[in-house]
Order: C-alpha cells, then sequence, then structure tokens
C-alpha cells in the first residue's frame, strides 16, 4: 500500500475530500489515545478526549500552517484538550505507560534491566512511571516512545524549549532513583 503524506491529506481536506480525514485518524488515532490517556487516567474520558480532539483538528484544519509536522499540531490539540476535559473532572490518578525503549533511560546508570524478564522489566517500569507527575509520564513518552524532539514536546505542551530539557532531565533522574530504589528493596543481590 502506497503511503500517503500528511500534506497530500490536509490538501484533498481543504479541496472538500472529507474520506482524507479518517486516513489521518487511522494513521493517529493510537498516539492521540495514549496522550489522552496518560493525561486523564481514564479509559472512558479519553475516548471521549480522542473523539473531541480529531473533531476540534477536523474544524480547524484551515488554521494549520504547515510551521510543524501535522502531527505534532494535532498532538498540541489532543494535550490541551486532555488538560481541560481533566480539570473539569477534577480526576487526577496516576497512569501507567508503556515506553517501547525504557533500556534508553538508564544507559549511564548502573543499574541495569538485561536481567529481568521483558514483561516483568515492562511491569517495573510501568509501575515507577506511575509515581512521576502526568507531565513528566507525557514528557518521557513523547520523547522516548514517539521520538518527538525536544522543540516539538515544548510546541505540543505551550512550554520553552529549555523548559522541556530541564523536565526531562528532572524526569530522567527521578525515575532512575525511583528504579534504585526499587532494585535496591528488591534485588539487593544485584547491587554486590
Amino acid at each position: 500500500m502506497e503511503k500517503i503524506s500528511d500534506t497530500f491529506c490536509i490538501e484533498q481536506i481543504k479541496k472538500g475530500n472529507i474520506q482524507m480525514f479518517e486516513h489521518l485518524v487511522t494513521k493517529y488515532k493510537r498516539m492521540v489515545s495514549s496522550i489522552a490517556w496518560r493525561v486523564s487516567n481514564n479509559q472512558v474520558l479519553s475516548e471521549e478526549i480522542a473523539q473531541e480532539s480529531f473533531i476540534k483538528a477536523y474544524h480547524n484544519l484551515e488554521r494549520f500552517q504547515h510551521n510543524s509536522k501535522f502531527s505534532t499540531w494535532l498532538f498540541k490539540i489532543t494535550y490541551n484538550t486532555a488538560i481541560s476535559y481533566t480539570k473539569k473532572e477534577e480526576r487526577h490518578q496516576p497512569s501507567a505507560i508503556l515506553i517501547d525503549n525504557e533500556q534508553a533511560l538508564f544507559q549511564n546508570h548502573y543499574y541495569t534491566l538485561t536481567q529481568l524478564e521483558e514483561k516483568e522489566r515492562t511491569q517495573i517500569v510501568n509501575k515507577a512511571l506511575r509515581k512521576l507527575d502526568s507531565e513528566s509520564r507525557i514528557i518521557l513518552d513523547l520523547f522516548y516512545r514517539y521520538n518527538f524532539s525536544t522543540g516539538e514536546i515544548a510546541d505540543i505542551m505551550s512550554l520553552s524549549g529549555s523548559n522541556v530539557k530541564v523536565k526531562l532531565f528532572r524526569a530522567r533522574k527521578e525515575l532512575a532513583v525511583i528504579l534504585q530504589n526499587f532494585y535496591k528493596n528488591s534485588y539487593p543481590d544485584l547491587l554486590n
């Protein structure tokens, strides 16, 4: 199947071919739902947020200036929509996230997860991530799972690039401490 670019889809939608929006929804629904879930920690609410985000994107497509990638623009809409929804709902429960390449978080630390089974590693990382605030979880998720640059994350979250770098550094450091404490308590023989 031939890959269709976001730019082509947007041009077609602006010309009246609204079926092309389905391609964008299919392409980004997983990531939009993921961001909505991380902010809201509520399955039903995250589905509403995702749907509302796509509706907002569709209705505001004429405003999209191509100054950033479409995905960055869409994720910013999703993030802002999720924040608005959760403020209304006043729900601040921790959420689990899965980072596909969690090993990257531990490159500079002598505690490695290579001796544990993949499933156990994922569970441990998710448990540790739940101890972080939602903003830190989202920043780690966007950076490691979706490979967004700090500039793109800054745009999505309406932060400065330097602020994202600081928050990313702090989130990594906090996560490393949480994991070190976990290993210290659960696997003391690994530390010797």
